[in-house]
């Protein structure tokens, strides 16, 4: 690494104001050098624990991050994704379970009942969310999804073109789903 490139990233870091230079640091995503300079910048700032318990309360603000979750993280788009895949898989193998052994209705009923209902397992994860390492939780009581939210969240994905839709509208600070926001959840990092 060269001497300018470092002089220009710490600059850089030097320039932000409280909040962003540490919203920066909290997104991740650094080399371990960035990393730190800046760990080194915010020490130079010398924060006492209730101004950096404020400027961590404004990002969280900003964000739309509920302060509750401050140590939490939301789940990537793709961890949501491929989680998503292997529950549809998951569920047409319940299906088809339920078709061999029982009947056709059966069948359906199984491949219904893991599809709409499957975010209500225990800790709000799914088989999908378990192997990403993320849950679905509600955004007004940060307990893990109930059935009825768990209902109300994947309703929308059974219909093709609302599917589509839904997954390509995740929106706001906190990456919700159509399915989501009707149901008041959210998907974090377990």
């Amino acid at each position: 690494m060269t001497q300018d490139h470092e002089t220009t990233v710490r600059s850089r870091f030097a320039r932000m104001e409280d909040e962003e230079l540490l919203a920066h640091k909290k997104s991740g995503g650094l080399t371990p050098d960035a990393a730190k300079w800046i760990d080194e910048e915010i020490t130079k700032r010398n924060f006492s624990p209730e101004q950096y318990e404020k400027v961590i309360r404004n990002i969280q603000r900003m964000t739309g991050l509920p302060e509750e979750l401050s140590d939490s993280t939301l789940a990537a788009i793709w961890s949501r994704l491929f989680a998503h895949l292997i529950d549809h898989l998951v569920a047409v193998i319940c299906g088809a379970i339920g078709f061999l052994i029982i009947s056709e209705w059966a069948g359906l009923i199984a491949y219904f009942a893991y599809y709409l209902f499957s975010d209500a397992l225990p800790n709000g994860m799914s088989f999908g969310k378990r192997m990403f390492a993320i849950k679905v939780i509600g955004i007004e009581t940060f307990n893990p999804c109930s059935p009825g939210q768990s209902f109300k969240r994947n309703l929308y994905t059974l219909v093709p073109i609302l599917n589509l839709f839904d997954v390509i509208a995740m929106r706001g600070p906190l990456n919700q789903r159509l399915g989501d926001d009707w149901a008041k959840t959210i998907v974090i990092e377990s």
